[in-house]
């Protein structure tokens, strides 16, 4: 094998291979990583929505204790009032009070409001209304009337209130819906006790008459829509179903309130419920839902995958989902390197084939100096060396070896002039 061949190899092996290796290693671990990358991109996204509507919800209870709070100080304000108005009457009639007396304290306390529709009620201890709101119901006895919940709320009403002393008072919420209304509204009701009079005295009202008790409602339909707008990838985006496959926030809110529970894959696998099992089974982490997807109007399946994760306060499955080659634009560059690097190599191979050229051509004209020497021609002329390297040394040593052999050559002649023939070289 020639030397410039031997020199194309050793470049070949040298620059031209390891980049070819190195490039097909560099795509796959693109590749890979940008599956990896992907999956783990999902997670930490459902992650943080779970951590998100978290606080969220410790917002929002922080915010319902101190309406509460608000409400119960408005109520405990009006029944401290309301003690005072009775008590007074009772000490100026010797803690003894007239019908009349009695008739004048019930008529200043209807008169009284809380909230905005909040009243003062009145009731003896087998359920009698002394006392009623605008005093339509006077003497109606309501010891079975129910809250919205079933329980007996005029039985818990009187029972607290009598349990009470002096100026202590009592306090009981319930549900409550009135005649007509579909929807129960959540009460309060503060009781004080007048054992002279066998009253208890409540001041009820809603609470939403007094703060804003729809702080919840409002703040969750903000969070829906905060989710709504978000994108993953090209065209992803994230979706809440609750426990029994609901959906919660859907694309663009489009399908908000639809019932995707039996919904299946391009697999036939029902993956919601899937999703549903594996976000509740995380905990206060995340998995990964994947499955093929076939959108209308598309002939064939992608593979799609979910960052799924689980809010139990307010019900909610989260899933950030995104198809795989919406993140294409990653292995795109992977390819890009991989042009980049076989235009290297032939650019290195081109190069090295330059470089052999140059370094085997004066050791071809040397090798044919070396030929002509070896046939007795001493009349040879010399390759010029310019560079400096082991070819020049080689080039000059073959030159002494010339002079040399031409100075003995005189030498053997001028010694024996008979075996003349020699040439003198140039």
């Amino acid at each position: 094998m020639r030397i410039k061949q031997k020199l194309i190899i050793a470049s070949l092996a040298l620059t031209i291979i390891p980049l070819l290796v190195l490039g097909i290693f560099s795509f796959n671990l693109v590749s890979s990583s940008v599956d990896g990358n992907v999956e783990e991109k999902l997670i930490d996204q459902s992650k943080s929505w779970k951590l998100l509507v978290e606080s969220y919800n410790s917002e929002i209870e922080a915010q319902e204790i101190a309406a509460r709070q608000t409400a119960n100080d408005i109520v405990t304000a009006q029944a401290k009032a309301t003690y005072e108005l009775i008590e007074k009457s009772l000490d100026d009639g010797g803690r003894v009070l007239s019908s009349s007396e009695s008739a004048d304290v019930l008529t200043r306390m209807s008169h009284h409001t809380v909230g905005e529709t909040g009243y003062i009620w009145v009731l003896d201890y087998e359920g009698n209304y002394i006392l009623s709101l605008d005093q339509l119901r006077d003497g109606d006895n309501i010891w079975m009337a129910k809250d919205f919940d079933g329980n007996y709320l005029v039985q818990d009403l009187v029972n607290k209130g009598k349990a009470v002393q002096g100026s202590e008072i009592a306090y009981h919420s319930y549900w409550w819906a009135n005649e007509g209304e579909e929807v129960p509204r959540e009460k309060i009701a503060a009781m004080i006790h007048f054992p002279e009079l066998e009253w208890v005295v409540g001041i009820s009202t809603y609470y939403d008459d007094l703060v804003d008790m729809n702080y919840r409602e409002t703040t969750m339909e903000s969070v829906k829509n905060l989710v709504a707008q978000q994108q993953v990838g090209a065209t992803g985006y994230i979706w809440v179903v609750d426990s029994d496959g609901v959906y919660q926030v859907s694309k663009d809110r489009l399908r908000d309130g639809e019932d995707i529970n039996e919904a299946k894959d391009a697999d036939g696998v029902l993956f919601i419920q899937e999703a549903v099992k594996k976000a509740k089974a995380a905990g206060d982490d995340a998995d990964l839902q994947k499955y093929p997807w076939k959108n209308i109007g598309e002939n064939t399946a992608r593979l799609k995958i979910a960052g799924v994760s689980y809010v139990s306060e307010w019900d909610w499955i989260i899933g950030v989902s995104a198809y795989y080659d919406d993140f294409e634009e990653t292995r795109e560059i992977a390819k890009a390197v991989i042009i980049l690097i076989l235009l290297t190599m032939l650019i290195s191979g081109i190069v090295s084939f330059m470089i052999a050229i140059r370094i085997s051509k004066p050791l071809t004209r040397l090798k044919g100096v070396a030929d002509e020497i070896t046939k007795g021609n001493l009349d040879v002329e010399m390759p010029e060396i310019k560079t400096k390297d082991e070819i020049y040394d080689l080039n000059e040593g073959i030159k002494g070896i010339l002079a040399a052999v031409e100075f003995l050559t005189g030498e053997v002649e001028k010694a024996n002039p008979s075996k003349k023939g020699g040439k003198k070289s140039k």
